[in-house]
């Protein structure tokens, strides 16, 4: 690898890291809960990292310049939350994050608020910590470096992998948890609609469908129980971390079984 790629992966997955610590420590502060805030399982957040790597490509010659330095964060980090909130809502059907309910918003994806914070951020790691994450990297030998981030790349990428695995399984699970709300709603509709005439029906075959439906009910109800538990036990891994790590998560396409998922998850904690 050329030194120059190799000190750009550096700089990804120290900002990655410093960038999971940030969230951590503002949820633990804000909630008094301590939760891996990263989308992925390892304590990285990509997004930082990638944020990071922009501003520094971008910026780093105009360091000198606070205004533009400032401006050029809030710009190109805020790009990169609002293009990083539509993919996931496009492929995944979900909403991560949500900006609404804030003032001088953007499809909920952005806000001016936070597109303030992350300028001074930006200006705060550029002229105050990278002199010295700079430092740090280019006093590693190449070939360590070589070593050591394709054996984080490697890790990168399987918990990536894993992270997608585990969206696509949520995904359908949810799907079903839907399929199951409706199939009790229209067994319960019929039982409390169908046993009072029951008794005046002369098609044995009626009586004996109404007469199994509590125990469809019970039935549905017993899969619904365990999908929902299987979903938010998890605290370190699978779809649990996932809901305690994005509270206000949304679902397009399942909103009242995410809704169920949730009230689960706040008995349980």
């Amino acid at each position: 690898m050329s030194e120059p790629l190799v000190y750009g992966i550096w700089y990804f997955f120290i900002y990655a890291f410093l960038g999971w610590c940030v969230e951590v420590v503002f949820h633990t502060i804000t909630t008094g809960k301590w939760v891996n805030r990263g989308f992925l399982n390892g304590p990285v957040c990509p997004i930082y990292g990638v944020g990071m790597v922009l501003v520094l490509l971008a910026l780093w010659p105009l360091r000198h310049n606070l205004f533009v330095l400032f401006l050029g964060s809030v710009v190109l980090t805020s790009t990169l939350e609002l293009i990083t909130g539509w993919v996931l809502k496009t492929l995944f059907h979900t909403t991560w994050w949500d900006y609404s309910d804030e003032p001088f918003q953007l499809g909920g994806y952005i806000c001016l608020r936070f597109s303030l914070a992350w300028g001074v951020g930006g200006v705060f790691m550029v002229r105050i910590i990278h002199p010295v994450v700079h430092q740090l990297v280019h006093g590693i030998p190449v070939w360590v470096s070589a070593v050591l981030l394709s054996l984080f790349s490697l890790v990168f990428v399987l918990d990536f992998a894993a992270t997608c695995a585990t969206l696509a399984g949520f995904a359908q699970n949810l799907r079903e948890l839907e399929a199951i709300a409706q199939h009790i709603h229209k067994a319960s509709d019929q039982l409390s609609h169908g046993l009072s005439d029951a008794t005046l029906a002369t098609d044995k075959r009626v009586e004996e469908q109404l007469e199994k439906l509590p125990q469809t009910i019970a039935e549905l109800e017993m899969r619904r129980d365990f999908l929902q538990a299987s979903l938010v036990d998890g605290r370190l891994f699978g779809s649990g971390r996932l809901l305690r790590a994005f509270p206000r998560i949304k679902s397009g396409r399942y909103a009242m079984a995410l809704e169920q998922l949730r009230e689960q998850l706040w008995h349980r904690n």
